[in-house]
């Protein structure tokens, strides 16, 4: 599977929390197990499933906080003021009965704290967020955050190894490339700058 393969869902459900953090586990050498994890993210069927499995290890190990804040977060965006995570686990085991492949939307705003957790779950134990400095930001692999205007509210996470963006199956050389590719698609553009930083190997 390539790397782009992973992003290509994103295009579709607003899942880039998790595709951030899965284009890192497909570019650290993975083991088999993390093979297996990467490869689902381009598979409507797998991704709800991988979704699901990390929200009920949140909810085993009692994680409530995060919880609220990822249903919080999510209720920011909108069209999603009534998300709820006990719904949106219902949809996920509803949609083992579709046939026709038409699975809806399954989009879910991961907040940073959230996004380091899922790192954690996937094999990253050392994932942090880091201080938005130049040292921070040199770094070769980061997941980057960005923003909209004058908020520094997280609108949408990227991949970054080296020079190269990841994001939406595509790959951009710069912010510049990045926001043209945006604006293509009627989407607004984001900030040049990253509101945040989150190293997956620490």
């Amino acid at each position: 599977m390539t790397i782009d393969a992973i992003g290509e869902l994103n295009n579709k459900w607003g899942v880039c929390g998790f595709t951030g953090a899965l284009y890192a586990l497909h570019e650290n050498r993975p083991t088999l197990e993390q093979n297996r994890l990467s490869s689902a993210a381009p598979t409507k069927t797998r991704m709800i499933a991988e979704i699901k499995s990390f929200l009920r290890q949140l909810q085993a190990d009692r994680r409530t906080e995060m919880l609220n804040e990822i249903e919080t977060f999510t209720k920011t965006f909108p069209n999603y003021e009534d998300f709820t995570i006990t719904n949106y686990i219902k949809r996920i085991n509803d949609a083992v009965k579709v046939t026709d492949g038409n699975f809806g939307d399954f989009s879910i705003a991961m907040p940073p704290d959230a996004v380091v957790a899922y790192l954690n779950y996937i094999g990253f134990p050392n994932a942090k967020r880091l201080p938005l400095s130049a040292d921070s930001l040199s770094k070769n692999e980061l997941v980057l955050g960005l923003s909209r205007g004058t908020s520094e509210t997280v609108r949408h996470y990227i991949y970054r190894k080296g020079t190269t963006i990841y994001s939406w199956g595509q790959q951009f050389d710069n912010m510049t490339q990045l926001n043209s590719w945006v604006q293509s698609k009627g989407i607004l553009r984001y900030n040049d700058a990253p509101c945040l930083a989150i190293s997956p190997r620490g």
